[in-house]
Order: C-alpha cells, then structure tokens, then sequence
C-alpha cells in the first residue's frame, strides 16, 4: 500500500528522467503527467516548478555531512570529489518506490524545516528505505535544485493542452497568479482563466503584422477595417463603452439602436464607422452568459448571426488561399485575418488574428510621450505612445494612443527619458520624435479627432515640416467634420 496520497512517485520518477535526459520534451512529459493525475495537478507543479525559494536547498556540504551520519564513515574514508548524489541513491535498500507523491513532498518540507543535518539523515534514512535507487537519485537532483528541465512557460502551455483552452488565456493569468493555485482553478471549474470582468478596462492590442499570406489564409474569415474598434460591456446594472486602450467613453452615435439587441450578461467588440447608416457593427463576442467565448471563431459568429440581425454583425468574406485573400482586401486597405479554429486569448495572439496590409506608405506624427499600461499579453510595459498631428504653423493636436511594431517599440523606448513605471503614467521623450504610422481610421466625436492604428517606423530627420496636418488626417481617412 502507497503512504500518503497523490499519483505514485515512482510515476512521477520515470516522467522526470525522460524530461531530464531529453529522451521526451518537458511539455509532453507535463501533459501525461497531468493526465495521469488529473486530481493532482497543483502537488505536481509544486513539486517539479522551482519559484526562486532557492533557500530550500540542499547543498554538497549537506549531502556529504548527511552521508557521513548515514554510513557513520570518517571524512577520510571518502572520495575528494565523489558524485554525492550517485553514492547517496547507492544507499536504497528499496526494490520498488512504494509512497506517493503526497509523501515525498511531507518529507522535503521536514528535510527543508529541519535545523541540522543528523536529522535530515533520519528523514533521507526513512526515504532510501521506501524510494528505489533510481527514483531517489532524481528526488535528491530535485532536492539540491539543480538542473531542472521544467521552466515556468512548459507549466503554462502543458496546462493550456490539457484544458484545451489558449496558451495566452493561460499566460496571462499566471502573470498575476501562483502557477498551482491557476491549476486549481482550472480543475474547480472556477471563473474561466483570463475571461475579463464585465466594466473593468480591456484593452485590445493590436494583432501582430503578417508580411506575408502564405499558409495563413487557409480557413479564415477576411475582415478589412473600416473604422474604430470598441468595446461594449453590458450586465443588469451597467453599461459602458471603452476603445482599444480600455478608457471609458461616454457616449457614440448608434449605441442607442445596437443596445437593446445585444444580451445581457456580455462584452462585444464592436467597430464604429460613423459615416455609415449603422454606425456600429458587433465584430466578435468577448464574454456571454452561455459560455459561447470558449467556443472557436466559427462557433461565436454563427452565435453572433443567431442572436442578433444580420445587418447589425460585421462583414466578413471567407477565404480559403492567398489569391482569395488579395482579391477580398481592396487596394490600400488594412485587413484582419480571422482563422476559424482560433479560441479567445484577450491578448490578439497570432493563432487567432493576423494583420495584413496592401498600403504601402503612411503618415508622419510626432510622438508626444510614452504611456506605461497593463497590457494583457505582456503585463506592465511601456506599450502605446501618444501621436500628434500638425495643427497650423507650429502647434501640435494630440489623436490618439497607438501601438508600434515590436522592433519599434523597442527603439522607442530607448528615446524616452526615465521615468516611472506605473500603469498610466507618462513618459517623455528625450527629443522631438517623428514617426511613420499605418493609419487604420480617423473619426470625429465628442473626443474629437481620434486616429487608430500603427506605427511601423522611426522617421530620423523629420520635423514639424513632415508632420501630417489636421486636414490630410481627415482628408486622407475620408472624414469630414
């Protein structure tokens, strides 16, 4: 009979050596691991994730004096530089690992609690009694922590496989989460992992640029961008309306008219084109009572065609190759590709959307400043940069919080001066910064002139000469106040 409870340490043994050796990649080892125990998932990962406690370690010194007490040899009598683990594990008595995981883990807490090293004998001495050879020389590895195949990342995507839910969702949680306590809130069924709260801010990041089709565009839905993208949170006791960067807005044309239709209990990303006779037009549904956004793209549009009338969802045109793809994206349009099988991750990963553009050039801003925000997908960074247009001769009108392409950014952030990192705060740039940005929409509201989309290059020698006016915005979106 196996002491304590949890899956059979010798299990959980052989699992590690395969992941140790390379015979098998960590994530696979996870996954059958956490097949095989699937009540067990959080005493797995504390077991085999090591969380920086480095503290909680045996070290040589440690497991020489243990040998010592264990063999009550003189110092003498061993090697100068012997394998301590090897000579350790030679000391099992045991044939076959008969406990479970539940109390190898009791026993490391005792071993690392104790105050001397003859007492950490007595507890090894009960383990080479119960753990076979080669099962405790992997114990005594995970006891000195050392070479460990397993990383945080192979938790997070064995723990996404197996729950078949997405790897980002996932990701984005554990940012804020210990990596067992995620697992038990995935086997409690508790509040979906990732899901946003309806009202709190949501930030909808910009999906990554696609250079080129290829593969990409078998079995997707074409979606060219025609205006701002929003989103509308609705429950029994509230409304609001937020944009890409999760600040609240107060009010926009056509919400009166979509409201009513849209159930409650929900969150819609919607896009807003107030030149048309609908303003806004439901894209994608973020959160619904019946689960619907645990469902691929498919399933939540077909959901989206059930519940609400066709001329209120927005187009899109089903591709299946490249040529389909560049035939269905006019000339000089940005376009999202939408692939079928793709499951929300809040975090515009590149397995659910993809960005692709037929522009070739954009607009030159300035960049104002630098604003700290707690994204989804990266947590804390210094992630969207404030852009003005020219406003006459020499003044500047700020339009709006964009994103930059990744190896932007990175350029971006060393032209800012130091400052704090706080979500909202600003930081200025060390100099007048000019950019080239893809713009995706430009619309007037009660916010006034508010541009969407990328910025996609630094523009070295620019200056307020080369910044786009006021009126090529409008002009250049087909805008008119």
């Amino acid at each position: 009979m196996m002491l304590s409870e949890g899956p059979a340490f010798a299990t959980v043994a052989a699992s590690c050596r395969q992941a140790y050796t390379g015979a098998v990649r960590p994530v696979i080892v996870l996954e059958r691991l956490f097949a095989h125990a699937v009540k067990h998932h959080p005493m797995l990962i504390r077991f085999l994730y090591e969380d920086g406690r480095v503290e909680q370690r045996l070290s040589d010194e440690d497991l020489r004096e243990i040998h010592l007490h264990l063999t009550d040899a003189y110092p003498e009598e061993v090697a100068d530089e012997p394998d301590l683990i090897q000579v350790l594990a030679d000391l099992s008595t045991a044939k076959e690992s008969a406990v479970a995981l539940g109390f190898i883990m009791a026993s490391m807490r005792s071993l690392y609690a104790a105050d001397n090293n003859r007492t950490r004998a007595i507890i090894i001495d009960s383990l080479l009694r119960r753990v076979s050879r080669r099962d405790v020389y992997w114990l005594i590895i995970r006891l000195t922590r050392r070479r460990n195949p397993f990383k945080r990342g192979h938790f997070v995507r064995a723990l996404a496989n197996h729950h078949e839910m997405p790897i980002g969702r996932i990701r984005r949680e554990a940012m804020f989460t210990r990596l067992d306590r995620v697992a038990e809130m995935l086997n409690d069924g508790a509040e979906m992992v990732g899901v946003p709260t309806i009202g709190s801010p949501l930030i909808i990041p910009m999906p990554r640029k696609s250079l080129d089709l290829g593969s990409q565009a078998y079995g997707a839905d074409v979606e060219v961008l025609r205006g701002e993208r929003m989103t509308i949170h609705k429950n029994a006791s509230l409304t609001t309306i937020m944009d890409v960067n999760g600040v609240e807005i107060e009010s926009i044309d056509g919400y009166e008219s979509l409201l009513p239709l849209l159930p409650v209990g929900g969150i819609f990303l919607i896009e807003r084109v107030p030149q048309d006779d609908f303003p806004l037009s439901v894209v994608d549904v973020l959160r619904s009572p019946d689960g619907v956004h645990e469902k691929d793209f498919v399933a939540r549009r077909t959901w989206l065609f059930d519940t609400l009338p066709h001329s209120m969802v927005k187009e899109m045109t089903f591709i299946e190759n490249e040529k389909q793809a560049l035939a269905a994206i006019p000339a000089n349009a940005v376009a999202f590709l939408h692939f079928h099988n793709g499951h929300l991750g809040y975090a515009s990963g590149a397995d659910e959307v993809v960005r692709f553009t037929t522009k070739s050039e954009g607009l030159v801003f300035r960049v104002i400043c630098g604003i700290w925000t707690e994204d989804p997908a990266r947590g804390l960074s210094l992630s969207r940069w404030r852009i003005a247009a020219r406003d006459g001769p020499d003044g500047y009108y700020e339009v709006g919080d964009l994103e930059a392409e990744r190896e932007v950014e990175k350029r971006l952030i060393r032209m800012t001066v130091e400052g704090k990192a706080t979500a909202g705060e600003q930081v200025m740039m060390k100099g007048p910064t000019f950019v080239d940005v893809q713009v995706i929409h430009a619309d007037f509201d009660e916010r006034g002139l508010v541009v969407g989309g990328t910025i996609q290059g630094i523009v070295p020698n620019g200056g307020i000469s080369d910044v786009a006016g006021v009126e090529e915005v409008e002009w250049r979106a087909g805008v008119t106040a």
